[in-house]
């Protein structure tokens, strides 16, 4: 009898602490209650616990639903309670589980806001306020005020009034409003498209993945083959963007400033000569180009036919 109450007693001992998890926090930690998702209660003495549903989150966060502070954290991949390693309560956790320990924050002691107010604001407040205020303001104001107020006006009411470009607009590309991606351009050019605004093209391009950045440059006069294009367009009668050329009829990429050197498609058995003379423009080179770029493989001459659909040609005035 006396061996069976010994073995009784013995498994009473080891069934406590499994009993204590089961039946949640002992003693006075009534706010562990507050805390939520808890799949297994790993301490009576304390409000550790394992969370689920803790991916991508902290024990600051878990804790801090409960109006709790953090006071422990340990990776669990497992709903056990032994923490595999501990971690920092800011540490997001990578599994489901999560083992952490809540605490009640602080109070903030009573010390602290008293002490702070008699010592800083008798001091700073008298010395600043008669010093500053009377020698700042009387100064500042009749200078500064008036030249910003007039210089930002003027800059702001110039930009907005250049350009008010609406038709089928995507995004603006410049702080002025001229430059445009501009949507359904698909066999259309950038110079009817200014034009239909009452304005004239300055500049052309071939956009990148929907956006303002440029791809290649096109001549005004360019259909596009695309739905997106970038058009920039100004005042009738203001100087072209590309100088003395604007090239069209199946320019595929300008390759140079001025736009006077361009690449062309649909050139099989043509000449840059043929080319440029259709412009009203004699030529003044010609170059089989290396992939469907602005990059030369080998120069021709100016009569040279073409075999392939592909040509750099770069026209000129007459007689230049």
């Amino acid at each position: 009898r006396i061996f069976a109450m010994a073995l009784l007693l013995l498994a009473a001992i080891g069934l406590a602490p499994v009993l204590g998890h089961l039946r949640g926090p002992a003693g006075n930690i009534s706010f562990c209650a507050r805390v939520t998702n808890v799949e297994l209660r790993c301490s009576r003495e304390a409000c550790r616990v394992v969370a689920g549903g803790m991916r991508e989150r902290s024990c600051d966060s878990y804790c801090g639903e409960a109006a709790l502070a953090c006071s422990g954290a340990w990776a669990a991949e497992a709903a056990t309670c032994g923490g595999e390693r501990e971690v920092a309560c800011s540490e997001r956790s990578t599994s489901e589980t999560h083992m952490c320990e809540c605490a009640e924050k602080p109070a903030q002691t009573a010390t602290e806001p008293p002490s702070e107010p008699p010592t800083e604001p008798p001091t700073e407040p008298p010395t600043q306020p008669p010093t500053e205020p009377p020698t700042q303001p009387p100064t500042q104001p009749p200078t500064e005020p008036p030249r910003r107020i007039a210089t930002a006006t003027t800059t702001t009411t110039t930009a907005a009034e250049r350009c008010e470009l609406h038709e089928d607009v995507q995004k603006v590309c410049s702080v002025d409003g001229c430059r445009v991606l501009v949507d359904d351009m698909k066999h259309k050019s950038c110079k009817e498209y200014c034009g239909e605004q009452g304005l004239a093209c300055s500049g052309a391009w071939d956009e990148k993945d929907d956006g303002c950045e440029v791809k290649r440059r096109l001549t005004c006069a360019t259909e596009s083959h695309s739905d997106d294009v970038m058009c920039e367009c100004s005042a009738a009668g203001a100087p072209p963007a590309l100088g003395g050329c604007d090239l069209h009829g199946d320019v595929e990429e300008v390759c140079s400033a001025d736009g006077c050197r361009v690449l062309v498609d649909g050139m099989k058995h043509k000449s840059c000569k043929e080319y440029c003379a259709g412009q009203g423009l004699a030529c003044a080179g010609a170059w089989e180009e290396e992939d469907d770029d602005c990059e030369v493989k080998r120069e021709l001459s100016c009569s040279s036919r073409s075999s392939s659909d592909d040509v750099i040609c770069e026209c000129k005035a007459p007689g230049a």
